[in-house]
């Protein structure tokens, strides 16, 4: 029989979805991640790695928050753009709360007037109507402190935002803060997912966004865009001894990438795979017997139809 008691602390319980957006490398990622306190999401020096909508759960004992990241907010998208920005609108129409991030160390050297894409994805959350706050992020990389109060002021009057909180993602420094205004803001709801689940994403998923996080580490400024990693099988029969063996390959748009990937010799696919390997071993906590291989498909990035079968997807179909 449940007492008053049990029935006060399940009306105080409260759960929600929080989308965060922003510009390519705002640092949308490194915030999900420090924010749920796992590696949700694969962070590089390179824009717009994120393209799907990549759920994170962080569970305490009165709130469970199910933050949503983005792919970059861009203009004129088209193509493979095209589609990352229509998984970002699917994830702030889905919300309950909006966290938009700026590179503050970017938007102290530019005017205000100059901030366009930002100003329009600002008025298009606040005609939304749901509770939104601004972060102000990589406030660690100004080294004169003296812009980020003018910049704050500036959008704290343009009154799209609840808050503003300049932030490290990188070291954590206010995080706590925009974490409290965050719970503060979530609606009363009993918990939508179990309290030691951290994301709603199979381990498929983020063995494939692992390989891919590795082909940015050693690709870095040679890696293309059009590239993407898809797990052809994932085979767990062997799990219970300690062993998973995979299949996945890296698909790229044409044979000179293809040679970028493979590098001479092989050395470039090989030192993907070692390093791939053992990070998904330290995230499957088993044994990986990965195989790897690099293939061509023609103009992948022009066809959504293409997009969905190398691993794009759109949540809300």
């Amino acid at each position: 029989m449940k007492t008053n008691r049990d029935r006060e602390a399940k009306s105080a319980f409260k759960c929600g979805f929080v989308a965060v957006a922003g510009r390519p490398n705002a640092g949308k990622s490194t915030l999900v991640n420090r924010l749920v306190g796992e590696e949700v999401a694969i962070v590089t020096p390179k824009p717009q790695t994120t393209r799907n909508r990549i759920t994170g759960i962080r569970n305490d004992p009165d709130t469970q928050v199910i933050f949503l990241d983005t792919p970059g907010v861009i203009d004129g998208a088209r193509g493979m753009n095209a589609y990352l920005m229509k998984t970002a609108r699917a994830a702030i129409a889905d919300a309950d709360i909006v966290v938009y991030l700026l590179d503050a160390a970017a938007a102290a050297r530019r005017p205000a007037e100059a901030d366009t894409v930002d100003l329009a994805a600002a008025e298009a959350i606040a005609a939304g109507g749901r509770p939104a706050l601004l972060v102000l992020n990589k406030a660690d990389l100004l080294s004169d402190k003296g812009p980020l109060l003018p910049l704050t002021d500036a959008w704290s009057r343009r009154g799209f935002f609840k808050e503003v909180f300049p932030v490290s993602a990188a070291d954590g420094a206010g995080v706590d803060d925009l974490y409290a205004a965050i719970r503060s803001l979530l609606p009363a709801a009993e918990r939508l997912f179990p309290a030691d689940q951290w994301s709603d994403l199979p381990e498929k998923f983020f063995v494939s966004e692992i390989i891919r996080g590795e082909l940015f580490g050693h690709l870095r400024e040679e890696l293309p865009y059009s590239s993407a990693v898809v797990v052809e099988s994932f085979d767990e029969t062997g799990r219970e001894e300690g062993v998973v063996r995979i299949h996945a390959t890296i698909h790229v748009e044409k044979n000179s990438q293809r040679g970028i990937v493979i590098g001479k010799g092989g050395a470039m696919l090989k030192a993907i795979g070692i390093s791939a390997r053992q990070a998904a071993e330290r995230f499957l906590g088993a044994r990986v017997h990965l195989m790897l291989r690099a293939a061509v498909s023609r103009n992948w990035t022009r066809d959504e139809r293409e997009m969905r079968k190398l691993g794009c997807f759109d949540r809300q179909e």
